[in-house]
Order: C-alpha cells, then sequence, then structure tokens
C-alpha cells in the first residue's frame, strides 16, 4: 500500500501510551524551563544586554541566577572554602588572678611566676574587664553605677578613691578592688575568665 498525502486516514498513528509518555515528559520539562524563565523574569537585569553596567554583569544577579538554575536542576550550592587566617593564635592562662599592683601582668603561664591576667573578660555581661592601677572602688558602688557608667572612663572615675599599691576592676555589672593576689574560680561572686592573649 502506498500512503499519499491526500490519504492522512492511512498514515501510521503512535499508540495511545507512547504519546502519554510523550506528553508526560515534555511538561514536565516545560514546567521546569517555565519555572527558571519565571524565576529570570523576576530579577531586575536593567539596562540593554550591551551594557557594561547592566545588572547581567552584577556578580550578585548572576550567584542568584545560578543559585535558582542549581535549586531546578536538584544541585546544592558550592560551600563556600575556608580561608586560613594570618592572625597568632590566642592562649588563656592556666589560672586567673587579680592582685595589686606588685604582681605583673600578662598571660599566666604554666610554670613560672605568678601573673595577673591583663586579658579579663566577663561572662555574665560579655564585656572585657577594666583595670585602674592604684586605685579602689568608693564603698557607696553598686550594679546602678556601672550599668550606667560602664565603659566611659571618665564617668567611672567619680567613684575611684587614690590607694597606692591597689588596683580597681570593673565590668558592666561587677568590681573589685585588690591589693593582695586572689585566685578567680567558678567559686568567686565574679564571673571573670581569660579572654585569651595573642601569641605570635
Amino acid at each position: 500500500m502506498i500512503l499519499t498525502a491526500s490519504d492522512p486516514s492511512s498514515l501510521a498513528r503512535p499508540t495511545s501510551s507512547a504519546v502519554g509518555s510523550q506528553s508526560r515528559v515534555f511538561s514536565a520539562s516545560q514546567r521546569k524551563k517555565d519555572d527558571l524563565e519565571t524565576l529570570l523574569s523576576d530579577l531586575d537585569f536593567g539596562g540593554t544586554p550591551n551594557n557594561s553596567m547592566n545588572g547581567r554583569n552584577n556578580p550578585s544577579v548572576l550567584a542568584a541566577a545560578a543559585a535558582a538554575v542549581q535549586k531546578l536542576a536538584g544541585e546544592q550550592p558550592p560551600v563556600p572554602s575556608r580561608k586560613s587566617s594570618t592572625i597568632g593564635s590566642k592562649q588563656k592562662c592556666t589560672g586567673v588572678f587579680v592582685a595589686g599592683t606588685a604582681l605583673p601582668r600578662g598571660r599566666m603561664a604554666a610554670v613560672g611566676a605568678l601573673t595577673c591576667c591583663d586579658a579579663l573578660r566577663c561572662t555574665k555581661c560579655d564585656f572585657r574587664v577594666e583595670q585602674f592601677d592604684n586605685f579602689d572602688w568608693d564603698d557607696d558602688v553598686d550594679y546602678l553605677f556601672f550599668r550606667n557608667n560602664f565603659p566611659t572612663e571618665e564617668k567611672l572615675a567619680d567613684k575611684l578613691r587614690k590607694r597606692p599599691g591597689a588596683v580597681a576592676y570593673c565590668c558592666q555589672c561587677s568590681w573589685l578592688s585588690a591589693m593582695e593576689q586572689t585566685k578567680l574560680d567558678f567559686s568567686s561572686e565574679v564571673r571573670w575568665v581569660c579572654a585569651g592573649h595573642l601569641t605570635e
């Protein structure tokens, strides 16, 4: 039998199952393409395609478009790489001590002379502890005084008394005056820890 263009009924037609599977494949890929077109149309590229200042050359727009394409493709975005730090490491004191001016300041090592930490930080208010050599605190200081005046040195000076050899310590929520060495630990009233000392 010879098929002619004038006899369309004699052309072979695909089975209904073949037509259904083709339409499903077409509709799924068409849907992804439509979703991609919708996402891209939502982005504001601005300008003309040949303009070097338009949004197509903007790295944030390109990154957003790449993320949209990866999302549609079912891929995970790349994990940012970690950069190594060139800053020296921080070493903490082996024991945290406060004292008057007679003891040196710095990092307390495992062996060696007793050293008072000069990098104290409060775990309650998360502020650095300030130190005032040759001063101690007035007897009438209270929490609200430090809460309202810390860390402004001029305001704190109103309640400092001159006392040679003493050191007045304070953060935003706690304070103490020291002449003798005192070890700070979990049983102390103040919650001060060594924040770390930069080393080369």
